[in-house]
């Protein structure tokens, strides 16, 4: 296997196309994948041992969803300290204590052309001086009974569901 070109087109702030020619044996074949900014999600737990989430409405699904803090970034931004501003920003907690990366993940390899980074904290505080965004509702679940939001498809957010697996298989809940 062999990429013999690469075309980038952005088409607008938020995307682009990727376009490679690849040779197989011999044989060419053209290939897409969309061009989208890497992002950043938190599993923050408050001192309840409650999972931050945050409900918002999301143009793509047409639909109010309910999803763990984060947000977009570009490099070279660091990504634990967008995760650190967009966890104020959406939810008015702050990070308090030690926050841990738990992974770097590929969103869809077929397809995207971007990486989603997870943190986890749990040591937070409501901040009351916070300037929250409009439009985004926090909401709490307690971390024991994250999976009753997975089972009743009120979490959906495949890669959300990667990261609490995630979690659990680091033994953080």
């Amino acid at each position: 296997m062999k990429i013999i070109n690469t075309k980038k087109k952005r088409l607008s702030d938020w995307f682009g196309l990727v376009e490679k020619t690849v040779e197989f044996e011999n044989k060419k074949a053209v290939y897409h994948s969309i061009d989208v900014h890497d992002y950043v999600s938190i599993i923050a737990i408050n001192k309840k041992n409650e999972i931050l989430l945050v409900e918002q409405y999301r143009p793509a699904v047409e639909k109010k969803t309910i999803e763990l803090p984060g947000g977009i970034f570009k490099y070279p931004e660091d990504p634990k300290q967008i995760v650190i501003k967009e966890l104020l920003e959406e939810t008015g907690y702050r990070i308090n204590g030690e926050i841990k990366k738990l992974n770097c993940l590929d969103v869809d390899f077929g397809r995207l052309f971007n990486k989603a980074y997870c943190y986890f904290c749990n040591d937070i505080s409501f901040d009351d001086k916070a300037n929250v965004e409009k439009g985004i509702k926090t909401i709490t679940h307690p971390q024991g009974n994250i999976e009753s939001l997975i089972r009743s498809n009120k979490l959906t957010h495949a890669p959300h569901i990667a990261f609490i697996l995630l979690a659990k298989l680091n033994g953080l809940f």
